[in-house]
């Protein structure tokens, strides 16, 4: 019996991949092998072929990019600065620095953290330099409205007026009493001008003890604000 000849082994060929070619993985101490598509220096290339190099093709924002936390940094600082410049000054004469910050509800301060720079030493400080001036700003009316709002340096002030009050009256009493007493004597009655003296002294000194007396009640007041 004749054996009928078989036909040649034909040899199947592997379907071609879908996606791209991975390399397999390399084996410890081994370097990895480039993926298929990828040049040597890491870049895909067309077909194969070689790879742009980097920064060529991509624009300063993608070889220089800025990082987050130095732009956040950066924006920090600016409104940082703007806060800066728009935060009320120290309304103490001469002083540059930012006003305190608000320790709670209510009306923000108006000094910095100085302890030296309150109303009272501003309003004083404001009264020195008009007064190296050549101006006295005690009298003005801005002056007496920022004294209006402190009690303790308005009774101090209404107790000055009431005491220059006190010695101009007294100065014109003497005055008066003087210019009496010569033109009693130039009439030649003592008795009358003694009386007469007498009386005005007695009227003097009720004024001046009125004067004092509502220049103590100023003071008492002064104190009690305290």
């Amino acid at each position: 019996m004749s054996r009928v000849p078989r036909p040649p082994h034909q040899r199947r060929e592997p379907p071609e991949p879908v996606g791209p070619m991975r390399p397999p993985r390399p084996r410890d101490g081994e370097p990895a092998l480039p993926a298929a598509g990828m040049s040597s220096g890491g870049a895909p290339g067309a077909g194969g072929g070689p790879a742009t190099p980097e920064g060529s093709t991509a624009g300063p924002a993608a070889g220089h990019a800025v990082p987050e936390g130095t732009r956040a940094r950066g924006g920090g600082s600016e409104g940082a600065a703007a806060r800066a410049a728009t935060a009320p000054r120290c309304a103490f004469p001469g002083c540059t620095r930012p006003a305190a910050p608000a320790e709670g509800p209510g009306r923000p301060p108006a000094y910095c953290d100085d302890p030296a720079h309150n109303r009272l030493a501003a309003y004083r400080r404001r009264r020195e330099l008009a007064g190296r001036g050549g101006a006295d700003s005690a009298g003005t009316p801005a002056a007496r409205a920022d004294l209006a709002t402190l009690p303790l340096a308005a009774g101090r002030l209404r107790a000055e007026d009431l005491a220059a009050q006190v010695r101009a009256l007294a100065a014109e009493l003497t005055c008066a009493l003087d210019a009496f007493s010569r033109q009693m004597s130039a009439l030649g009655d003592v008795t009358a001008v003694e009386a007469a003296v007498e009386a005005a002294e007695a009227e003097a000194a009720e004024r001046v003890a009125e004067a004092v007396a509502r220049a103590v009640r100023a003071e008492q007041r002064a104190r009690a604000a305290e």
